[in-house]
This record gives structure tokens, C-alpha cells and sequence, in this order.
């Protein structure tokens, strides 16, 4: 085989592999943008506004504050979509339902088949009991 032939091909394969891959990344990203479009026609459609089912609430104490937080399950933002489409549903049809509360921890929840979303809320309470303070009636 003739050496300028085979650097021709080595040349002509490595453009071929760099527009291969340029061609996969962008269907990446049009796979990524028409499942966020879908989710957003799908809720569209079925002309429901986002609901979130309550699972649970409690309050946690960290070193130098608090915080009360709730739990709740999504069902209508699919499992498939990527994190970024998630919380930007999130933000976009959740975050009135949630408010004053802020999204923190958002996550799959394959026995249930949705998302599990966690809300939290800063607020502190001082509960620890102090024997020598009594209260005079």
C-alpha cells in the first residue's frame, strides 16, 4: 500500500471519528431538550396543575441552626428526564406549591416509580431543657 494512501485513509478515519462524535453529542442534546419538552406538553395536556403528594415532615438541629423540612413524591415529572430538567421543572411548576420552602434534595424513588423531593425551611428552636429554670405561676 502506498504510504501517502494510508495517511490519506489514517486522516480521512479520524475526521470521520471526530464528526461521529460530534454528531452523538449533539442527538445528547436533542434527546435532553424533547424530554423536557414532552413533560412540559404532557402536563400541557392533561391541563392538571403539578401536584405533589405529602409524605412526611420533621425537624432537624445542626451544629448552629435548624430547620423544619417535608417530604413529598412527584409523579409527574418522568424518571428518564435528566437532573437538570428535573429541577428546572421543579423551580418552574413546583416551587409555588412549596413555597416558603426550598427544594434541597431531589431523588428516585424506583419502588414507587416517581421522585422523592425534600423541602426545607431555617428556623431554630433552642431544646435543650434547663433544670435550674422554673417558672413561677
Amino acid at each position: 500500500m502506498d504510504l501517502r494512501r494510508y495517511y490519506r485513509l489514517e486522516a480521512e478515519n479520524e475526521a470521520l471519528k471526530k464528526e461521529k462524535q460530534e454528531l452523538e453529542e449533539k442527538l445528547k442534546s436533542e434527546q435532553k431538550r424533547l424530554r423536557e419538552v414532552c413533560g412540559a406538553w404532557r402536563r400541557l395536556a392533561q391541563q392538571q396543575p403539578p401536584k405533589a403528594e405529602f409524605v412526611e415532615q420533621g425537624y432537624r438541629e445542626t451544629a448552629d441552626s435548624g430547620y423544619h423540612f417535608k417530604v413529598y413524591l412527584v409523579k409527574d415529572i418522568p424518571l428518564d428526564l435528566d437532573i437538570e430538567g428535573v429541577m428546572k421543572a421543579l423551580k418552574e411548576d413546583y416551587a409555588p406549591l412549596f413555597h416558603p420552602y426550598r427544594v434541597f434534595v431531589a431523588r428516585t424513588d424506583s419502588r414507587r416509580g416517581c421522585w422523592l423531593v425534600e423541602v426545607r425551611k431555617d428556623i431554630y428552636f433552642d431544646m435543650q431543657y434547663d433544670p435550674d429554670f422554673h417558672l413561677i405561676y
